[in-house]
């Protein structure tokens, strides 16, 4: 059971947004760490949703799908996700192999689907979607990585690129 001392110590956490995944409250980052201390400094995903089932009452346990059904067709699509961004192509010789599947907004419905590569390269709509989702990629890399000296060249460098392709429009 987690104390008050430890909820309190644990509240001063700053939120990070991630435009992908959306944010995380205080209290479960608080949680978090009340895991991740009582388990040596490190986090594992099965010591929190094991401890966020022991704890009916607490913001973690908010964030499962307990309903078994549910959850399981939520880990179907993440499996189906999972495999459709495992297939390669390599579309020239010279050319390294890249995903096959590319995920867009869906232009027929709504949410997001995949097509292939070179449907999202021949469309200026898709090929763009891309484009600035690489470059908010990028951005959010650059700002988790900046502490990192080793990294700091190539993140200058790839700044660089984006610009230019956002300038070429």
């Amino acid at each position: 059971m987690i104390t008050e001392d430890e909820m309190a110590k644990a509240k001063g956490v700053e939120v990070l947004k991630d435009s992908r995944e959306g944010t995380v409250s205080k209290e479960v980052q608080a949680e978090l760490e009340v895991i991740e201390r009582a388990n040596g400094g490190e986090l594992h995903p099965d010591a929190v949703w094991q401890w966020a089932w022991t704890h009916p009452k607490s913001a973690l346990y908010q964030e499962f799908e307990w309903d078994t059904k549910k959850a399981a067709m939520a880990h179907w699509r993440r499996t189906a996700q999972r495999l459709i961004q495992f297939v390669v192509v390599r579309l020239h010789d010279d050319l390294p192999a890249v995903r096959k599947y590319v995920s867009v907004q869906s232009p027929q419905q709504s949410g997001r689907t995949y097509v292939t590569i070179q449907k999202a390269m021949t469309s200026d709509e898709m090929r763009e979607q891309l484009i600035g989702e690489a470059a908010e990629w990028y951005a959010q890399g650059r700002k988790r990585y900046q502490v990192i000296k080793q990294l700091a060249q190539w993140l200058d460098d790839g700044s660089i690129v984006f610009k230019s392709l956002r300038q070429r429009k």
